[in-house]
């Protein structure tokens, strides 16, 4: 019987959607008559939408529109369906970890319905189901720690024998502070908080995969 839980992040583990959600955030930013720069795009990588557009109108003093929420969500939701695909070697990961029979779901700073979207769209659904768990039914989502927090209650697995695999500050932030050994896909390298957080950094999902299945197997072949 296993109890290691596998947390998979979505946009940029699972889901290549980087370029896409840029263009996005672009053109709605544009609407508000703010042009984001890259350090913009950095700054809100993983963050909620929310959480986003309530900084853009700190920082730059526009109202946001009532209706924008509902309106970026159905622009992504149609993204999803002509312009995603997996991120190199996501879907190898998930089929590996599957294979072990460690339990997995998949936690995100996304809707449900956001996420739900992303993975069927590129064909990873059915190895999550409905073990998918958003930013947005919790307090706080991440960097805080309560969404993953929420997934390892509802899939009963202690924190302790969770491991997350993020890309963002902002998600490694939340999975440490959550007490989650955490696993990030770095392949331009670690940034700066995450080569001291005391993270493990892989360049390549390959060997990022190897961990995996080395952690959900014992190292030698038995159960967790």
């Amino acid at each position: 019987m296993h109890d290691r839980l596998v947390i998979f992040d979505c946009d940029g583990v699972l889901v290549d959607n980087e370029a896409v959600w840029k263009r996005i955030a672009d053109e709605m930013a544009a609407e508000l008559g703010i042009a984001l720069t890259e350090q913009d795009h950095e700054r809100y990588r993983g963050v909620l939408d929310l959480e986003m557009y309530a900084d853009l109108s700190r920082r730059f003093g526009v109202v946001i529109p009532n209706d924008l929420p509902q309106r970026l969500q159905a622009v992504k939701i149609a993204a999803c369906h002509t312009e995603l695909t997996t991120m190199p070697g996501a879907s190898e990961a998930v089929r590996s970890v599957a294979e072990t029979g460690a339990p997995m779901c998949v936690a995100s700073n996304g809707t449900v319905e956001e996420t739900v979207a992303k993975l069927s769209a590129v064909g990873l659904l059915d190895y999550f189901g409905d073990r998918v768990f958003s930013g947005c039914d919790v307090p706080q989502g991440k960097p805080a720690p309560d969404l993953f927090l929420q997934a390892s209650r509802v899939m009963g697995v202690d924190v302790a024998r969770c491991v997350v695999v993020e890309d963002s500050d902002t998600g490694v932030q939340g999975a440490l502070s959550a007490g989650m050994t955490t696993l990030v896909l770095a392949p331009n390298g670690p940034s700066p908080f995450v080569a001291r957080s005391g993270a493990l950094a892989f360049s390549r999902f390959s060997e990022l995969t190897d961990q995996l299945v080395r952690m959900c197997s014992g190292g030698g072949g038995k159960e967790c």
